[in-house]
Order: C-alpha cells, then structure tokens, then sequence
C-alpha cells in the first residue's frame, strides 16, 4: 500500500507540473532595465503585462542614494512590434535626491495575438551650461 501511495503521489505532482507548464497565459512577464544616470543617482525602466486586466504597463522610477542629487527631464515610451505606441514627458525639469524620488507609469490595452512589447526610457541631464542624454530600453515581453 506504500508504494502505491508514492506512485499515486508522484503521477499526481507530475500532471500538476504539466499543467503548470501548458498555462503559460496565466503568468506575468516583466523586463527591468537600470542604469546609472550620473553621481550617486539611478534609473529603471520596466514593461510588464497585468493579465487580469489585460493591458501592459510601462514604468520607470529615477532616484538618488544619500548625498547626490541631479536635475533631469524625463520622459517615456511605448513600443509595440518595433513601433512608438506613445512618447510622455510626465515632468518638467525635476531635481531629484535621496528625500526626493520620482516614478510615472502609463498603460496600454493588450492586443489580441503576440506582441514584443518594450519600454523606453530617455531623460535629459541638466548641468551648467548644457546637458546630456542617456537612454535605456527593455528587452521584449511577448504577450
């Protein structure tokens, strides 16, 4: 009886593990990106989908370790099978530092079929007399 107990235990985990591996609509997809933007101060850019409400979210977040801080314009995009869907500048000239993070995410319906959905992140470095412009973009997420 034991051994048919663990036989009946194994074909149980394994049909359970197959049936985890065929429901791949069922799991979110991310890609995250991070730079260094300048000093002590970062950047991330995500794409991700939200299946229950079946749309992609673009996000970044820019933020500062303790004792840095950077004035910067930045903006973000959608892209969807190698096409803009939207480019957004959320903020005007922002000061960022260790109090004082900023974040903006924007959303867009899911098409129907597969998809390369990628988040763009570019944002301009305020310095005396000029600026510099760094970039970063996601990797795709197929959806």
């Amino acid at each position: 009886m034991n051994n048919k107990l663990k036989s009946s235990f194994a074909a149980s985990v394994m049909t359970l593990g197959l049936l985890g591996a065929t429901a791949t609509d069922a799991q979110a997809a991310a890609k995250i990106k991070e730079m260094r933007i300048g000093g002590g101060c970062y950047a991330e850019v995500q794409i991700s989908n939200d299946n229950t409400a079946g749309r992609i979210r673009a996000s970044f977040a820019a933020w500062c370790k303790r004792g840095s801080s950077l004035s910067i314009t930045p903006s973000l995009a959608m892209w969807r099978d190698g096409r803009q869907l939207f480019l957004k500048a959320p903020f005007g000239a922002e000061t960022i530092d260790y109090n004082h993070a900023i974040s903006w995410r924007e959303f867009k319906a899911n098409k129907r079929g597969k998809q390369c959905y990628q988040a763009f992140f570019m944002v301009f470095i305020h310095g005396p007399g000029d600026y510099v412009t760094k970039s970063m973009k996601t990797s795709c997420i197929n959806v």
